[in-house]
């Protein structure tokens, strides 16, 4: 039997009127989820078309990402929805909690890494094609090839290296300014 619950609501106004923005998820027979926005007031109830087929944290997030019917910002995820969502199903409820926490740590990496790889590639020699399209192309590709590099051997690249076919001279010394 599918099970559903309110999540969120908030009051609203204009100076024309006032409603209530509710946000609701469905727990269907199958296992997946549905979210559901309805709108209440002065002009009576609106339901608004679902979002369907929510079989994963991912999905929950974007699914909750993509509602453009309400000003979803009005909902904090993890201190309005998460507790909501885990009386309908704490087990799910968690695992969105958790992929959010991934999200984070994969944001925080990511900067810590650009932090890294930033002046190793503005010291760096850089042999570029012509046309800005292809240099733009060709920066990223030397980006990535130093992130994987870092990845592997846990240390800069330095001295000469071929990338994209193209020569690419690192500095010996990481802390040599230019």
């Amino acid at each position: 039997m599918s099970q559903r619950i309110l999540l969120a609501s908030c009051e609203n106004m204009s100076m024309l009127s006032t409603w209530r923005d509710e946000l609701y998820c469905t727990k269907r027979k199958d296992g997946t989820y549905s979210l559901r926005v309805r709108k209440s007031g002065d002009g009576g109830r609106h339901w608004f078309p679902g979002i369907t087929r929510i079989k994963s944290a991912r999905q929950f997030i974007d699914s909750i990402n993509s509602i453009d019917v309400v000003e979803i910002d009005q909902w904090n995820l993890e201190e309005d929805i998460l507790p909501q969502l885990s009386v309908l199903d704490a087990t799910f409820a968690e695992s969105v909690r958790n992929e959010i926490r991934r999200e984070e740590i994969a944001a925080n990496t990511a900067s810590k890494l650009d932090q890294i790889i930033a002046p190793i590639i503005r010291r760096a020699e850089i042999e570029y094609p012509n046309g800005v399209t292809n240099s733009r192309l060709h920066t990223q590709k030397v980006w990535k090839y130093v992130s994987e590099y870092l990845g592997q051997n846990e240390v800069p690249p330095k001295g000469h290296h071929i990338v994209g076919g193209l020569k690419v001279i690192f500095c010996e010394n990481s802390d040599e300014n230019r």
